[in-house]
C-alpha cells in the first residue's frame, strides 16, 4: 500500500516539475522572442533615423551650394562675392547643425564621406569669398571636387543601408560655367540654372 502511494505520489511530482518545466521553456522562448523583435525593431528605427539625419545634411549641403552657385555665376551680385555674406550664406543653410548629427549618429564610414563633403564645400565658400565666379578655372576645380565628394557621401549613406547596388548611381551633373548678365531695367530676372541636386 505504501509502495503504491509513493509510486503514485512520484508520479504526480514528475508531471508537476514537466510541467513547470514546459511553462518556463514557454516563457523563456517568448521572452527571448520579444527581446529578438524588440533589438530588430530598435536597429530599424536607428537605420531610419540616421537615413533621415544624412538626408537632411544632403538638403543643407545642396541648400549651400545653390546658393554660392548663385552669387557666382550672377554680374548682379558681384558685391556679394565676399566672406561675410559666404558665411552667411553657409550659417543659413544649416550645413554646421546638421553635420554635428550626423558626426554623433552615422557609421563612421559615412561620417568620414561627410567630413570630406564639408571640407570641399568651405573650399568653394572660400573661393567664392575671393571673388571667384563660375567662369574661372580656379572655380571649377573646386566645384569639381565638390561634385565628386557628394557622389561619395551619397554612395556611402547608401552602402550603410546594405544595398547590393550602392554604387549604381549616377553623378552629380556639371552645372553650366556661364556668368548671367545683369538683368535690364524692366527685364524678368533669368531663370536659374540646373544644378546637381535631387534629380541627379
Amino acid at each position: 500500500m505504501r509502495q503504491r502511494w509513493l509510486v503514485r505520489g512520484g508520479s504526480v511530482w514528475i508531471t508537476l516539475v514537466a510541467t513547470l518545466c514546459g511553462t518556463a521553456a514557454g516563457v523563456a522562448s517568448t521572452v527571448v522572442a520579444d527581446r529578438v523583435r524588440w533589438k530588430r525593431d530598435r536597429a530599424d528605427h536607428q537605420r531610419d533615423r540616421q537615413v533621415e539625419v544624412c538626408v537632411e545634411f544632403l538638403r543643407a549641403l545642396m541648400r549651400a551650394y545653390e546658393g554660392l552657385y548663385d552669387v557666382a555665376c550672377r554680374e548682379d551680385r558681384a558685391a556679394d562675392r565676399n566672406y561675410g555674406t559666404v558665411r552667411d550664406l553657409m550659417a543659413d543653410a544649416g550645413t554646421a547643425d546638421s553635420r554635428q548629427l550626423l558626426l554623433v549618429t552615422a557609421p563612421s564610414h559615412v561620417t568620414m564621406a561627410c567630413e570630406r563633403a564639408f571640407a570641399v564645400l568651405r573650399d568653394l565658400r572660400d573661393a567664392v569669398g575671393r571673388g571667384l565666379t563660375v567662369d574661372t578655372s580656379a572655380y571649377q576645380e573646386v566645384d569639381g571636387r565638390f561634385r565628386e565628394a557628394l557622389h561619395d557621401f551619397r554612395v556611402e549613406v547608401r552602402r550603410s543601408q546594405g544595398l547590393a547596388d550602392a554604387e549604381d548611381i549616377r553623378r552629380p551633373r556639371t552645372p553650366p560655367y556661364t556668368m548671367v548678365p545683369a538683368p535690364s531695367a524692366g527685364s524678368l530676372p533669368p531663370a536659374p540654372a540646373r544644378l546637381p541636386g535631387a534629380n541627379s
